[in-house]
Order: structure tokens, then C-alpha cells, then sequence
């Protein structure tokens, strides 16, 4: 594991305890981590994807949330489900930024 992924893992594991976690936020800090660029898509996304799988392994779950409150779990919780599912919305929209419309949430369950 990259020294400077177990840092944000634990960061993301303890503000998971209060709130849910954005794709958005995982693509940054990862990002900020290892001094990539935006437009180095194919590098950022691959380590995203790295991340999300670590986070998976460390009780995290993707989910949707919902209008109201709450979320919606997905119901392939798999790495290469859920990867799968990230890589092809990052292709077809370009990135995680906050403001498109897709956004995938992870929820730390302890």
C-alpha cells in the first residue's frame, strides 16, 4: 500500500464515522497524494480505482443516497463490481467532479 494511502484511509475512516464519503473526495486525495494532475485521467483514475478497492476491503460500502436521507447500497458490493461501475461513469463523464451528476457515495460501516 502507498504510505501516503493508509493516512487518507484512516482520515476517510474516521470522518466515515459521521458522514458518507464522496467519489469527488477520494479523487482528490488521492490526487493530492501522489502530485497527479487532472488531465493525467488514465494514471488518476487508475489509482482511484486502487483506493476504492482498498476502501472496500476496510468496511466501506458504495452506495446512493437518497433525497430524503439514508442511502441505497449497491447490490454488488464486489471490487470489480463496483470498480466497474466508477470506471465506466468516469469514461463517459469525463472525471468525479462534484458538480456532474454522477456521484457515487461510500458509507463506513464499523
Amino acid at each position: 500500500m502507498k504510505k501516503n494511502f493508509q493516512q487518507i484511509l484512516t482520515s476517510f475512516q474516521n470522518e466515515g464515522k459521521e458522514d458518507y464519503i464522496g467519489l469527488w473526495q477520494v479523487e482528490t486525495q488521492v490526487r493530492l497524494s501522489l502530485g497527479l494532475s487532472k488531465t493525467d485521467t488514465k494514471k488518476l483514475l487508475q489509482e482511484v480505482l486502487g483506493f476504492v478497492r482498498l476502501m472496500l476491503q476496510n468496511r466501506f460500502i458504495a452506495v446512493t443516497l437518497a433525497k430524503g436521507g439514508g442511502y441505497t447500497a449497491w447490490p454488488d458490493q464486489s471490487p470489480e463490481s463496483v470498480t466497474k461501475k466508477i470506471e465506466q461513469e468516469w469514461n463517459r463523464l469525463g472525471g468525479p467532479d462534484p458538480d456532474l451528476t454522477f456521484s457515487v457515495w461510500f458509507c463506513y460501516k464499523e
